[in-house]
């Protein structure tokens, strides 16, 4: 988060900022900076012992709350800005309190700037209300706790490590609370001390950005700048993992809560691949491995594209991964610019845009129908692509759609593709084996001419249930493998070298994964046609029926927008709005479309046994006949 603060001339007046993360963290500056010098408590202790509540599971934000209330006794503003913010987030709706999709945005606003993990177990706690209407205690205490969250606790980590490097010794926790922290401003700000500010929204004289921090501690001068990357700071996280975790959370605090958004099969890993792993424990197979994988498995991986499809790749030629995640992200930064586009047909996996905007590439953005079945025309593509188009990226079979192309489908996208000698394919074939007859799988790489112009990612998470062990791979000619094996040794280095000798012993379970995947897939296929019977029962469900992989996605317009309203919930104007209704009052948690690039659906994972998706679709059913357009 940047720093922002103003300063145009040499008298002292108030400092307006607006209602943002940069608002809201510049405000906590003055409040830390306030800690430091009134002291009404240890700054430390005060964290210690909120952390401590929260890694015990214990609701802290009461304490927090009050613990910033006393910090900031020379800034009466602060709860009058928290109630000017309440008011105003209400009347945007022209509701008495805001409605808990608002106060969940701006919990992930704020919580936006460091690691998700931290920000999930906040939100658990700040965003603990299963209500549609947020009273006011809950949003001050939600609000507080992800301030003090997001910026105390990391201002804490930045001035210790800067004292490190400043070549002194830290004292520990009586150092801390010597120091006297302000924002970054010219002197007179440390003279006089710290002014007044007021939150706006959308108005006022937006504050100047400063860089950092000034620390001034026994006679030493200097300052941190805790700009991120705007690559980094503009990445948005995983709404499948937020509704995962939102689900954990109301599970863990006694409500039954059915989830259907996780991307992951429910079996276990097959046996035969456990025992691999034991053995490579017991054997003592635990030392790094070669950067891009152990010799008998990328001759395995060989061995299973040469027969599996059709594909004749060399050893050097094959990138071992912590996961098929990664072996995209080496993809696609192994081969794109600054500037350059990559284009992604919608829906697609949350992750293809946020990979492209990482590596300073434009995602250009394909949409397709249920009409369609979710798959790019070469129409399509020919459209959208330009003179910068650098990396196509195909899914099939597709998350979240499970659509499938034939080899027809896809020799009509290459005959596109051969038009343009700059487009390379970034073809993820993760869902491979997950596939429903008459659907058949083709790799893009087999196709004539595609061979040296496609990077193929696979892996054993999906078909072998092993979504934990993380192991995927990149097949690609020999110069981009290579590129993408500079960027892993840089990295992560090589993939776990037990996760390496199970997924030999995958490879070896027979063609196609062998019987543990034909078994996993016919149980996949029941519940795919259990699922699709029942959406299409619905009325107003639109619905491309799924061939592979075990996600399907219906259009759910009929349910949300103008007009639609539930008693004792509120307005469902959007899929997000209807998904949040369906997991507060049916208790079942699928993900909005809008994580996919499909604004009018929502994604539910068939990933579960079919008395658990007998119960989810009853549920869902009784909670839909209430969200009509009148």
């Amino acid at each position: 988060m940047s720093r922002h603060g103003t300063a145009e001339d040499s008298t002292p007046e108030p400092e307006i900022c607006q209602l943002d993360a940069t608002g809201l963290t510049q405000h906590l500056q003055d409040a830390l900076a306030l800690v430091l010098e009134t002291r009404p408590e240890d700054p430390i202790f005060v964290l210690a012992t909120y952390f401590s509540d929260l890694v015990e599971g214990t609701p802290a934000t009461s304490q927090a709350f009050r613990s910033l209330q006393k910090a900031n006794v020379r800034s009466a503003s602060f709860q009058d800005d928290l109630n000017q913010a309440y008011a105003l987030l209400a009347t945007a709706k022209g509701w008495d309190t805001p409605s808990s999709s608002q106060y969940a945005k701006l919990l992930r606003l704020l919580c936006s700037g460091f690691d998700q993990d931290k920000a999930a177990d906040l939100r658990k706690i700040a965003d603990a209300s299963t209500s549609v209407c947020i009273d006011h205690a809950t949003f001050c205490r939600g609000v507080t706790a992800c301030l003090l969250f997001a910026d105390v606790l990391r201002q804490t980590d930045e001035l210790f490590s800067a004292y490190d490097k400043a070549g002194s010794e830290p004292c520990g926790m009586a150092w801390l609370a010597t120091v006297q922290l302000t924002p970054l401003q010219p002197a007179r700000l440390c003279e006089t001390g710290h002014h007044r500010r007021h939150f706006c929204f959308g108005s006022g004289r937006p504050a100047k950005k400063t860089p950092g921090y000034t620390m001034c501690s026994s006679g030493s001068h200097f300052s941190v700048d805790t700009t991120l990357n705007p690559l980094v700071a503009a990445l948005r996280p995983s709404k499948t993992m937020a509704l995962t975790d939102l689900a954990r959370s109301m599970r863990e605090s006694g409500v039954d809560v059915i989830g259907l958004a996780a991307g992951e099969p429910d079996f276990d890993t097959p046996p035969e691949i456990v025992e691999a792993g034991i053995e490579a424990l017991r054997g003592g197979f635990t030392r790094y491995t070669p950067n891009t994988g152990t010799a008998s498995l990328r001759q395995a991986i060989c061995k299973k594209l040469r027969e599996e499809n059709q594909l004749d790749y060399r050893p050097n030629e094959i990138v071992v991964s912590n996961g098929a995640k990664q072996a995209v992200w080496q993809g696609v930064l192994a081969t794109v610019q600054p500037g350059d586009e990559v284009v992604i047909p919608a829906p697609f996996w949350v992750s293809y845009p946020e990979m492209a905007r990482l590596a300073n590439a434009q995602p250009v953005v394909i949409d397709t129908t249920p009409e369609e079945g979710f798959l790019l025309t070469p129409a399509k593509l020919q459209v959208a692509l330009t003179p910068k188009s650098r990396l196509l990226i195909l899914c099939t079979p597709s998350n979240p759609t499970g659509a499938v192309y034939s080899e027809a489908q896809l020799r009509a996208l290459a005959d596109v593709v051969r038009s343009h000698p700059r487009l390379l394919v970034l073809s993820d074939e993760i869902y491979e084996h997950i596939i429903y007859p008459p659907a058949t799988h083709h790799s893009f790489a087999s196709l004539p001419g595609m061979f040296e112009r496609t990077l193929t990612v696979n892996g054993f998470s999906k078909a072998f249930a092993m979504t934990g062990w993380r192991l995927g791979y990149l097949a690609a000619p020999q110069h981009y493998a290579a590129a993408a094996a500079a960027i892993q040794s840089q990295s992560t280095s090589g993939a776990s070298s037990i996760a390496q000798q199970a997924g030999l012993a995958a490879l070896g379970l027979g063609l196609k994964g062998g019987e543990p995947v034909k078994r996993m897939v016919h149980a996949f296929q029941e519940r795919r046609e259990y699922v699709v019977k029942r959406l299409r029962e619905i009325k107003g469900i639109k619905l491309a029926e799924p061939q592979g992989a075990f996600y399907v996605l219906p259009e759910m317009t009929a349910f949300f927008g103008d007009g639609v309203t539930v008693d004792g919930f509120g307005p469902i104007p959007d899929a997000d709005m209807l998904c949040r209704y369906l997991v507060e009052k049916a208790h079942v948690a699928l993900v909005p479309g809008d994580a996919f690039g499909a604004p009018d659906c929502m994604r539910i994972s068939y990933a579960a046994s079919l008395q658990t998706l007998e119960e989810a679709l009853n549920r869902v059913v009784k909670a839909l006949q209430h969200c009509r357009k009148h």
